[in-house]
C-alpha cells in the first residue's frame, strides 16, 4: 500500500507584513482544544491598522487560520471532524475584509511515529519539543477518514495538517485563482512532517 498523501497550508510568513490581532473578546471560542462546536451570528474581528486590503493574504496563521470563503468551502465541503467554523471579519488600514471564516482545528489526533520522530524533553517546564516529525501510517490508518482530514498531531500542536485530498482541492483552486501570500507543503508519510 503505497503512503499517506498530506500536507499544510498557512500564511506565508516570510512574504507577509500582516500582524492581525484580535479585537474581540470570544477567544474563549475558539482559543482551546476542547471540541465544542458552538457557533456566532456576529464576525470575529481582527485587526490590522497598517496593513492595507490588497496586502492581505489568503489565509492568516495566528495556530489557527482566518481564511478568505473558497478555502472555507474547500475544507468544509469534506465535512472534517473537530473543527470549527466562524465567520471572521479584518479591519485594515481604513477599510475591512469581509468574506472570511476562522478555522479553529480540535481535532488532535496520536499518530506521531516515534521510532522516526525527533523529541526532547524541556528542562525548564518537562514539556516535550518535537524536533523532527514523522507521521505514522499505521497510526493513521488505525483512525477512521472522517477523524484524520483535518487534524493537530498530539505532542506538536502548532500545526494543522490537512488530508491530501483537501490539499488537491485548495491548490487546484489557487493554481486557476492566484493565491495571495499563501505557503502549501505537500508530503506523504514517508517524509520529515513540516512543523512551525
Amino acid at each position: 500500500m503505497s503512503e499517506i498523501a498530506l500536507g499544510t497550508f498557512s500564511e506565508n510568513l516570510m512574504a507577509s507584513d500582516s500582524m492581525f490581532t484580535e479585537l474581540d473578546v470570544r477567544e474563549f471560542l475558539y482559543g482551546n482544544n476542547v471540541y465544542q462546536p458552538t457557533s456566532t451570528l456576529a464576525p470575529i474581528v481582527w485587526e490590522d491598522e497598517n496593513c492595507h486590503k490588497s496586502a492581505v493574504p489568503d489565509i492568516i496563521d495566528k495556530g489557527d487560520r482566518v481564511v478568505n470563503d473558497i478555502v472555507a468551502e474547500k475544507i468544509m465541503a469534506f465535512d472534517p471532524y473537530g473543527v470549527e467554523i466562524y465567520p471572521a471579519k479584518l479591519l485594515l488600514n481604513n477599510d475591512q475584509a469581509d468574506g472570511r471564516y476562522l478555522i479553529s482545528v480540535k481535532n488532535i489526533i496520536d499518530v506521531m511515529d516515534d521510532e522516526k520522530s525527533v523529541v526532547e524533553i524541556s528542562p525548564v517546564d518537562g514539556s516535550l519539543r518535537v524536533r523532527r516529525l514523522y507521521i505514522s501510517k499505521k497510526k493513521l490508518l488505525e483512525i477512521p477518514k472522517q477523524k484524520r482530514l483535518v487534524f493537530r498531531v498530539k505532542g506538536t500542536d502548532d500545526t494543522i495538517f490537512f488530508d491530501g485530498d483537501i490539499i488537491n482541492s485548495v491548490t487546484d483552486f489557487f493554481a486557476i485563482h492566484g493565491a495571495s501570500g499563501v505557503q502549501i507543503t505537500p508530503f506523504n508519510t514517508a517524509d520529515r512532517a513540516p512543523i512551525f
